[in-house]
């Protein structure tokens, strides 16, 4: 069967590649995807057995049923997310994105063409399979877990799927190779909000007032202090902030500042005692200078978990697609942060890293890079791997 579908995957390669490309050039940001689900739906209802679903306003979920008669009925759903980022595209090739300010700067575009190749590949192919395959075409991962919103939507159910594959690129890898890991693979990230206040007065004259940017930039430095003092160093804990903003003019002291930020954990012991010393570290070095500071915090992802049983199942079929030498195992978890992790909190699931690397090319920047690219190979490969996992899954009892 992997003959037949290799050569099926051939034969719509370049075309793939096309969409790609296309994608690339027009990316749309989290629950902005309409032109994005408009492509799907046009690609999918084109393809024979598929029925197609709009969902969560700008999602698709497609579904396929097997022709063969085998008395198998079981349920495999595939996952790909759709949306970019606000990243100014500053590659030089000729499908840059055409829209300022947004990039498909972590390969959401690679991950949607993979499972429309995957979702072809299955129609062409229904008569050599039963089951039913579910695919998950999932918008605003970025930002505000679209995830989640399509599995309260039901797509789960109904029938309900027994376990749930996806896969991420991973531009730190060559092309034809991924990385996959038992357990904890993606971190817990926590979003924070540090408001800081104090009382504005003239520059001149900074005693008749509080400096809340002096107060905010010691709290800042005060809690670099909890990952390498209060934790021990085996808890993988990342605290760090990406915004700062205060002030209004030059020449007066900021009543307000906002500190903005991510904390990632692995453990939710380690995640509330970290969250516990951010607050107590603010508030006191705010309270030492007579300001305050009120820290909030926006629950984001959950620890991704990939399932031991749905991990064997993916190495299995990998080692015999892509060669042993080239399926690799992480030894550590990353700090990045996926909202996959939803899908494994309700069925068994496999997440892995795909290789998208071709270093003599120079394509090799890191994701959320605004040079970020990918060997385009590396289409086959992820739409190649992921049938299968979805075939061999099928085939077993």
């Amino acid at each position: 069967m992997e003959k037949r579908v290799r050569e099926i995957v051939n034969q719509c390669y370049d075309e793939l590649v096309l969409l790609r490309e296309h994608l690339h050039m027009h990316p749309e940001l989290s629950n902005q995807e309409y032109q994005t689900q408009k492509l799907i739906i046009d690609y999918l209802s084109k393809l024979d057995g598929v029925e197609v679903y709009p969902t969560v306003e700008t999602g698709v979920v497609a579904v396929i049923k097997g022709r063969k008669d085998t008395g198998s009925n079981r349920v495999i759903a595939l996952r790909a997310d759709i949306d970019a980022l606000a990243i100014q595209d500053e590659k030089d090739c000729r499908y840059k994105s055409l829209v300022k300010g947004v990039m498909h700067a972590c390969g959401h575009d690679v991950h949607t063409v993979i499972l429309l190749g995957v979702t072809k590949v299955l129609s062409t192919a229904r008569g050599e399979f039963s089951g039913t395959v579910k695919m998950f075409f999932q918008p605003a991962e970025e930002t505000t877990g679209g995830a989640l919103r399509m599995i309260q939507a039901g797509w789960l159910e109904n029938p309900k799927a027994e376990a749930v594959f996806g896969l991420h690129v991973d531009p730190s890898l060559p092309v034809g190779s991924i990385y996959y890991r038992y357990g904890a693979l993606f971190a817990c990230s926590d979003l924070l909000k540090i408001t800081v206040k104090g009382e504005a007065a003239h520059a001149g004259y900074p005693e008749e007032g509080i400096d809340s940017i002096v107060v905010a930039s010691e709290i800042v430095l005060g809690l670099q202090t909890i990952a390498s003092r209060k934790v021990s160093f085996s808890d993988e804990v990342v605290l760090s902030f990406g915004k700062i903003t205060g002030g209004e003019v030059i020449n007066a002291l900021a009543k307000e500042v906002v500190i903005e930020g991510t904390l990632r954990t692995f453990n939710p012991s380690v995640r509330e005692k970290v969250l516990a010393e951010i607050e107590h570290v603010a508030t006191h070095i705010a309270s030492a200078h007579h300001a305050t500071a009120r820290l909030e915090v926006t629950q984001g992802y959950p620890v991704l978990i990939n399932d031991k049983k749905a991990v064997d199942h993916m190495v299995d079929v990998a080692h015999k697609v892509l060669g042993s030498q080239n399926v690799l195992e992480r030894k550590k978890p990353t700090a990045g942060s996926e909202d996959f992790a939803f899908f494994g909190q309700y069925v068994p699931s496999c997440y892995y890293l795909l290789g998208v690397a071709d270093f003599e090319k120079g394509i090799n920047h890191p994701i959320h890079s605004p040079l970020f690219d990918v060997d385009q190979k590396a289409i086959f490969w992820g739409c190649l791997l992921q049938t299968m996992i979805t075939l061999d899954f099928l085939r077993k009892e």
